[in-house]
């Protein structure tokens, strides 16, 4: 089939950019009104990590353009398993509402080899498709209180964390950190700020980077009597803490 075109200049394919650039533009400014329903559970994987798996079901209404899409619903996920990393989190909530993604969660429990983080609560909010931020972070561990920050990158898997941690049971936290039981009591602390990327233990320790801190109020030895095995004991509950953030 062969037509006359008007005069037009498309020595330069101008003609065509403008046709692309306007399909492009109609596609982002395209409105969305649609449900996104899963009414039971299912199950996949945790993008990224092909080991894991995570079950999950929720409703999401999404509003808004493609290009600034609106979220908002619940997604109930009642456990995820990440064996290369020794991680297992049970019933997380997540509260949409917002561009993107956006919200806040709660998550019941987080046990990451013998380390256990109990009621835990937080915001997040991802930018630009790449980094998912967790805010305001709190929850319960070894009988203390937990806080602060984490972020994700989607695209380089960088992680970095400002974490602080107050009020810990020492016997407690070192049995499940390094499993030495009745090594040490007293209130344990903690202040971590590093970066790490990676999707298993031994990658995330290998790109680690930044500092750590802690310290332990009245404490008191108790199995631990010699000096190279209270340093053993330290070494390995740091290590344990930077790994579990």
């Amino acid at each position: 089939v062969y037509q006359n075109l008007p005069d037009a200049d498309i020595t330069s394919m101008d003609y065509s950019d403008k046709m692309l650039n306007a399909a492009r533009n109609n596609a982002k400014n395209q409105r969305l009104n649609m449900r996104l329903s899963v009414p039971t559970n299912i199950n996949m994987v945790v993008p990224g990590m092909p080991k894991s798996n995570m079950r999950l079901r929720g409703d999401i209404d999404i509003t808004g353009t493609s290009a600034n899409p609106h979220l908002k619903g619940l997604v109930s996920i009642p456990s995820i398993t990440i064996p290369d990393m020794f991680t297992e989190l049970t019933n997380l909530v997540a509260n949409l509402n917002g561009p993107i993604l956006k919200g806040n969660s709660t998550l019941e429990k987080l046990k990451f080899g013998g380390i256990v983080t109990e009621n835990i609560a937080c915001e997040f909010l991802m930018k630009n498709y790449s980094i998912v931020y967790l805010n305001n972070i709190l929850g319960d561990a070894f009988d203390g209180k937990i806080s602060g920050n984490i972020s994700y990158g989607l695209t380089d898997g960088k992680i970095t964390a400002n974490m602080t941690g107050s009020g810990m049971n020492a016997v407690k936290t070192i049995e499940g950190a390094a499993g030495m039981k009745n090594a040490l009591s007293g209130t344990l602390g903690f202040k971590a700020d590093i970066a790490t990327k990676g999707v298993t233990d031994d990658e995330m320790m290998k790109h680690l980077t930044g500092k750590a801190s802690f310290d332990i109020q009245n404490g008191k030895f108790l199995n631990v009597g010699r000096f190279d095995k209270l340093l053993y004991a330290q070494n390995i509950l740091g290590n344990a803490i930077l790994k579990t953030l």
